[in-house]
Parts: C-alpha cells; sequence; structure tokens
C-alpha cells in the first residue's frame, strides 16, 4: 500500500512561505504546523519515534500558538501579522577581501 500525502509540508516549506509572505497570520502558520505534524503521524507507524515527535510537536506548538492568541485577545488587540522574513542569504555578511 503507498500513501500519498495530497498537501505536503515540511519545516523548509514553512520557512520559505516565512520569506516570501505566503503565511501573513498566525493562523496560518499554525494550520501549517498541525499540517506537517499531521502528515508525519499519518505516514509513520504509531510506535515510531518520528510519530512521537511529530505528536509531541503538534501539541506544544498547538498551546504556544493558541495562549498567545489568547494573550492577544484579552490584551485587546487581534493576532499581529506575520513579519515577512529575510531569507538566510539576505542575512549573510560579504566575505571579508583581506
Amino acid at each position: 500500500m503507498q500513501l500519498s500525502c495530497f498537501r505536503p509540508m515540511d519545516l523548509n516549506m514553512i520557512r520559505r512561505n516565512l520569506e516570501t509572505g505566503t503565511i501573513r497570520t498566525t493562523s496560518e502558520f499554525q494550520r501549517d504546523v498541525l499540517l506537517m505534524c499531521h502528515n508525519i503521524m499519518m505516514f509513520y507507524k504509531r510506535d515510531s519515534s518520528y510519530y512521537s515527535m511529530a505528536k509531541e510537536m503538534m501539541t506544544e506548538s498547538a498551546t504556544i500558538i493558541e495562549n498567545a492568541m489568547d494573550s492577544w485577545k484579552s490584551a485587546g488587540t487581534v493576532s499581529p501579522a506575520i513579519p515577512k522574513m529575510r531569507s538566510r542569504k539576505s542575512q549573510r555578511h560579504p566575505a571579508s577581501t583581506n
């Protein structure tokens, strides 16, 4: 039996989506993190370390993001937009010419 993933997601894709501005809100970020974890849990067996790590990451990231969103709501603010990230290439310093 071959499993197929209809919406692949990994950390590199999440980073790329942050850098390009494809992910603009906290909810979109949470959606992609949870999708990545869900895909891992669907692919690997329950007794594998990958499954366990994905389940733990799903639970912890959901809790962290939801707590942040609750804090923003109780402070009377909306979920702030996620600023567009600079790519890692643009963060590198030019090589010295010594």
